[in-house]
């Protein structure tokens, strides 16, 4: 009897404070969606960055290496030095189908299957709002469903853009 793998999402949330966070402790109402979502996962209480800022950070995650041993030590610095293997690439072998909701030329985008970019950054509409989170949605949600109704299990990784500047927010939350 083989045994099922189970599907794995990562959703890393950059410059997201744990501090104001209510799943965390913070006093007020801040993630109650995070907050139900962990309910059926796994929170993990003291996590620290191996590196700042965010793209050896992500390097690091995906590697389980230091900044030295992925050889990407500054923000948009080059890539994971080949021959490091990272968490895509482990996981395929592995039989995974694998997806990276991100950024074209990342060094955290090695080594998917499937690479989805999306407006992340600035005003994109009309209004003169960012609206990060609904196209992270508009194109990973459709992906999520697609990974689900096939017959692999599958790794998820969807790099959220939100709280980071610039935050320009949406209707009804402008200044």
């Amino acid at each position: 009897m083989s045994k099922k793998l189970p599907n794995l999402l990562f959703f890393g949330i950059d410059s997201l404070r744990r501090d104001h966070m209510s799943h965390y402790g913070y006093g007020r109402l801040t993630t109650p969606h995070i907050t139900k979502y962990a309910e059926g996962g796994v929170t993990f209480e003291n996590c620290f960055s191996a590196h700042i800022p965010t793209t050896p950070g992500y390097a690091n995650m995906m590697t389980g290496r230091d900044c030295f041993g992925t050889g990407v030590v500054a923000l948009n610095q080059g890539n994971i030095v080949e021959g490091v293997p990272v968490l895509a690439e482990v996981l395929r072998e592995e039989g995974y189908e694998t997806t990276c909701v991100g950024f074209e030329g990342n060094a955290a985008g090695r080594g998917y299957d499937n690479y989805i970019g999306f407006s992340g950054w600035g005003s994109d509409r009309e209004d003169g709002r960012s609206h990060k989170a609904e196209n992270l949605n508009d194109v990973a949600i459709p992906e999520l469903e697609r990974l689900a109704k096939g017959d692999k299990p599958f790794f998820l990784f969807m790099r959220h853009m939100d709280p980071h500047s610039p935050y320009l927010s949406p209707a009804p939350y402008m200044d």
